[in-house]
């Protein structure tokens, strides 16, 4: 568990260091300017030609969804049904 403490005082708290920063490079003092640091994986296959293992659970697969819906027949009472009918027949101008 952490938390972050701030805390205003008139004496000077010294607060401990958690980290180890390099301060040597481990190299020569005339080829620090070259230092790197460490590769990852994906640099080091490109750099070397080698291709990275790929697990078969992290490879894209074709999902199929198939949806079947069974639509029921709309009822209409009869007049309106006529009155439909009569009024699309209106529209493309047949004389009924």
């Amino acid at each position: 568990m952490s938390d972050i403490v701030f805390m205003r005082t008139w004496y000077p708290v010294s607060i401990p260091a958690f980290y180890n920063p390099v301060t040597s490079l481990l190299k020569p003092v005339g080829e620090k300017d070259t230092w790197s640091g460490l590769w990852t994986t994906g640099h080091l296959g490109l750099a070397h030609g080698v291709r990275l293992k790929t697990n078969k659970d992290s490879l894209y697969k074709v999902l199929v969804v198939c949806v079947l819906v069974e639509m029921k027949p709309v009822l209409y009472r009869q007049g309106v049904t006529q009155t439909l009918f009569y009024n699309f027949l209106r529209t493309l101008n047949v004389q009924v």
